[in-house]
């Protein structure tokens, strides 16, 4: 089994509104001996999912109302969301933890206005702004005020790699995340 990464950025731009600049980022796809791709294989994959995204995480999907807290079963929240696609944001500061809470406001403040039948009108949070309703993609720009707000951050999805992770940072990738791991031109077809 392994780990093999690139930093060719055309699976990610596939899931974004326009390229991606300013930002570091690799794609991470697990290979168990067989060659079958995908970090939901076998429970060995499972932990080196579980490393990447690390311990102080907020777990983000579209249809979630704010981003969840987690601290335990980040691989069965993931192996659920990751059609979303899901973003895990890893060792968030002050200003994201802000963020939440802003959304957690303006969701209540709509309720409100829902009961009350009465029309509402709010900056959209910088968290809502980010999954946009064109062809479900993630807005850069919001991507981009995100990461600076976290060590690094991974989206999760599905796809012909099985379970694979773009690991996206404003500064330079986390070294840690990457020793073990082999870089490749192209991903093999398997």
């Amino acid at each position: 089994m392994a780990i093999l990464y690139n930093s060719n950025s055309e699976r990610l731009s596939e899931i974004l509104t326009e390229p991606i600049s300013n930002l570091f980022s690799v794609t991470l796809v697990y290979v168990d001996e067989q060659g079958r791709t995908g970090f939901e294989r076998n429970i060995e994959s499972k932990q080196n999912l579980i490393e990447i995204v690390g311990s102080d995480i907020f777990v983000w999907h579209p249809k979630d109302k704010v981003p969840i807290f987690l601290s335990d079963n980040v691989d069965s929240y993931i192996l659920k969301k990751a059609g979303g696609p899901c973003l895990v944001f890893s060792n968030a500061n002050e200003c994201f933890r802000s963020q939440v809470d802003r959304l957690k406001q303006v969701n209540k403040e709509k309720v409100k206005a829902r009961l009350k039948k009465i029309e509402f009108d709010s900056e959209i949070p910088l968290l809502r702004r980010l999954f946009t309703d064109i062809d479900r993609k993630l807005d850069c720009k919001s991507l981009l005020s995100l990461s600076s707000m976290c060590e690094y951050l991974t989206i999760w999805r599905f796809g012909d790699l099985g379970l694979y992770c773009h690991l996206i940072s404003c500064k330079e990738l986390p070294e840690h995340l990457l020793i073990g791991a082999t870089k490749v031109a192209e991903f093999p077809e398997w």
